[in-house]
């Protein structure tokens, strides 16, 4: 399934959003999103189990600390995309990512555990996404910490490459290991 909607442009001052819309490029963001597990799995498949509790760099995330952040991801925009699909005026806000990996205790969590609640939230949202029409990925919610309106097109654009862009980190940490 194609994208419907034209890519959009993240609000000034978020180079985060852009710099997730940049690795995404012109690929499919249905696409990315269901070959981000497969490929986490494989990459768990394939590594030293203690690798993946070695931060990537000082004071960063370890390998199954950004898979419990990419599971908190799901749930986080789960909530976010029903929320614009269902509310007549949408709002929701940021989370501080650092505070959630850590109270999670994502640092200690069996990866398999990780990936296996991640697989069951992905295929769940995937669903969703692919019921999604064109006209229902143009609602917009407030993103009260951007302050900016955010459509489901776009959100789903950030997701694939915010998978993107942890997808290689883990990658990379695990081939330093």
């Amino acid at each position: 399934m194609t994208d419907p909607q034209p890519p959009e442009a993240a609000p000034e001052g978020f180079g985060f959003w852009t710099n997730q819309l940049t690795l995404l490029g012109e690929r499919d963001p249905m696409e990315v999103l269901a070959a981000t597990v497969p490929a986490l799995r494989a990459a768990l498949a394939g590594a030293d189990p203690d690798a993946w509790r070695r931060p990537r760099t000082e004071g960063g995330w370890s390998p199954v600390q950004i898979l419990g952040h990419l599971l908190d991801v799901e749930w986080i925009f789960g909530y976010r995309i029903r929320t614009i699909l269902a509310d007549e005026e949408p709002r929701f806000g940021g989370v501080d990512q650092d505070r959630w990996v850590t109270a999670q205790r994502h640092g200690d969590a069996d990866p398999d555990a990780l990936l296996g609640a991640l697989e069951a939230l992905r295929t769940a949202n995937l669903a969703w996404w692919a019921e999604r029409t064109a006209e229902e990925l143009e609602r917009t919610g407030l993103h009260e910490g951007a302050g900016v309106q955010v459509s489901l097109g776009l959100m789903r654009r950030i997701l694939a490459g915010h998978d993107l862009n942890h997808l290689a980190q883990v990658e990379q940490a695990l081939a330093g290991a």
